[in-house]
């Protein structure tokens, strides 16, 4: 049994040619990306509430804040993947969708390393600098770089979302006709 891409394949075992197509088990990738989705979401959804309404807006709760925001996307968009592996990785949600899964996907990557450097950067300056620290850290300043990280992050996104679209491909449960999928994340050269 091998596990790639998540995914469990057990090759047939009256087959043992290397052409022997392998026969793909989804339902563990779809548990796990369930309990993924309804956790990730319930969790992030309430960081992003505690610390949007319910806590004093300082530097630490702007980071904390965005940090939640981006994770929360993340898993909501889960649901995608959800319905596509319990299809077989049939994607019946077209090309737009495709490339704005693709986006989140990305654009979440980036925006929590870039936001977790950001929360490092500022521990540092607050032991390194003290004095400074205290009087020029502010959550408007804290905002502002969260502003930059996210259209940074963005533009460090859009190369792996523009050029993606559903593809057909045959695969072990879809004889043809084909079934489109969305394949994984994978820059253009």
């Amino acid at each position: 049994m091998n596990t790639s891409n998540g995914v469990f394949e057990i090759m047939d075992n009256n087959d043992s040619s290397p052409a022997a197509k392998p026969v793909y088990k989804p339902l563990a990738s779809t548990i796990m990306y369930s309990v993924a989705f309804i956790l990730g979401t319930t969790g992030n959804g309430l960081v992003i509430y505690v610390t949007g309404c319910k806590m004093k807006k300082t530097v630490n709760t702007v980071w904390f804040h965005n940090l939640a925001v981006a994770d929360f996307i993340f898993t909501a968009f889960l649901l995608f993947t959800i319905v596509s592996s319990s299809r077989h990785y049939d994607w019946p949600f077209g090309d737009f969708l495709c490339k704005l899964n693709t986006l989140v996907v990305v654009l979440n990557m980036f925006a929590s390393i870039f936001i977790l450097t950001a929360i490092s950067v500022d521990r540092c300056l607050c032991t390194w600098v003290v004095v400074w620290a205290k009087n020029k850290r502010t959550p408007r300043k804290a905002e502002i770089i969260c502003i930059i990280i996210w259209l940074a992050a963005l533009g460090c996104s859009l190369p792996y979302a523009i050029p993606r679209a559903a593809i057909s491909e045959g695969n072990a449960f879809a004889p043809p006709p084909v079934l489109p999928t969305c394949p994984a994340a994978t820059p253009t050269t």
